[in-house]
């Protein structure tokens, strides 16, 4: 079974996403109650929290409304993933690598293939590659706030540069 059930008693398949099973209340109210760091920090800090962060980053910076937008719906895809912290994809890449000789990325594809799923549901233009980089660059710069703020031992070596 690939469904998730959603707050409001949707189905979603991961792998075959419908868009009629794909709404933005969903979306909100899951992220919401994800916690950000695996729950690591020191008060909650949730991934609607950090969306809301890279979307208010990128606007300061006077990116356009819809890079704004695509900052916001980044993570969107974890309303139904949940929130894989960066230390374990990197383990499932190095896995994959031994396992098999190498490396797949099958986490990141299956981000991938819902957000676009849902940028289609909610009508919207899909991202270009230029926007993908800079909403990565935005939220690594938010990452690195959050560990600042929030981490019990402040940033991870990861985040200095920002």
């Amino acid at each position: 079974m690939t469904y998730i059930q959603t707050y409001s008693g949707r189905r979603v398949n991961v792998l075959a996403p419908a868009l009629d099973t794909i709404e933005l209340d969903d979306i909100a109210h899951h992220l919401s109650l994800i916690n950000r760091f695996s729950g690591a920090t020191r008060l909650g800090w949730n991934v609607a929290a950090h969306s809301l962060l890279v979307e208010a980053l990128m606007a300061r910076e006077g990116c356009s409304p819809a890079e704004c937008f695509h900052g916001l719906m980044h993570d969107a895809p974890e309303f139904a993933l949940g929130d894989t912290t960066s230390p374990v994809k990197q383990a499932l890449r190095r896995l994959m690598l031994v396992q098999f000789g190498q490396e797949f990325d099958l986490l990141d594809d299956l981000h991938t293939h819902l957000l676009e799923a849902i940028v289609a549901a909610l009508d919207l233009p899909p991202i270009t590659g230029a926007q993908r980089k800079l909403v990565k660059r935005f939220d690594l710069m938010a990452c690195a706030l959050e560990a600042r703020e929030f981490l019990p031992d402040g940033p991870v070596p990861d985040f200095a540069e920002y």
